[in-house]
């Protein structure tokens, strides 16, 4: 099991935001997490990325006691998840290749390998001629586009995407959801936070969050 949680709460401080969440997930499965604006989609995937650990309750990553682990052991963990971000965050003074490139440079992949390696996954998000263009001569998709081929990159277990089509449009959107499907269909886990229920596809998991809790649809 990717990720498993049992009977989880986690909140900012005293309040408690979500609780008693208990919940699996597979390598390999599609997940689509709905709910509204300020529902919790983000503090449920900052606790799968372990900015936040539980108040309560038990999370495994990969079979790891996530309370148990050191540091150490937690940076590791990280490392098999892929992050996709609403607002990109991608380096303003790197190329959309360097950019791509610069987890496995940060891991000390030799760049020769590191540059390859982004210019395959650039062609493979349709961008394979703009490996030199800077993220401000890119649309908002190009740029949700060049932040997926990034978080693939390390060739992550699991794929973690907090409203990954909030700011482009709906051509766009399905390109990008696409694109995840190609990775579930490697055998990556992928959740997507959403508060577009029409990009759920038959056939995935589909949770709600509302009220505190986490369902299944």
């Amino acid at each position: 099991m990717a990720i498993s949680l049992d009977s989880v709460s986690v909140g900012y401080g005293d309040t408690i935001v979500l609780r008693g969440v208990s919940l699996e997930f597979r390598e390999g499965s599609f997940t689509f997490l709905e709910g509204a604006s300020g529902a919790g989609k983000s503090t449920f995937l900052r606790l799968l990325r372990m900015d936040l650990l539980p108040a309560e309750g038990r999370l495994r990553l990969f079979g790891e006691d996530v309370m148990a682990a050191g540091r150490d052991d937690r940076a590791a963990l990280r490392r098999s998840l892929g992050l996709v971000f609403q607002d990109f965050r991608l380096v303003p003074w790197l190329s959309a290749l360097e950019n791509v490139a610069l987890p496995l440079r940060l891991g000390d992949e030799a760049g020769g390998v590191a540059d390859d390696y982004a210019s395959e996954l650039l062609e493979w998000v349709g961008l394979g001629e703009k490996c030199g263009e800077y993220p401000e001569r890119l649309s908002g998709g190009e740029r949700q586009c060049v932040a997926i081929a990034r978080a693939v990159i390390t060739r992550p277990r699991f794929l973690l995407a907090d409203e990954p089509t909030g700011s482009v449009d709906g051509e766009t959107a399905r390109k990008l959801m696409h694109l995840f499907y190609s990775l579930c269909d490697g055998g990556t886990g992928v959740l997507v936070a959403t508060h577009d229920a029409a990009l759920a596809g038959d056939g995935c998991d589909r949770l709600l969050i509302e009220d505190g809790q986490v369902k299944r649809q």
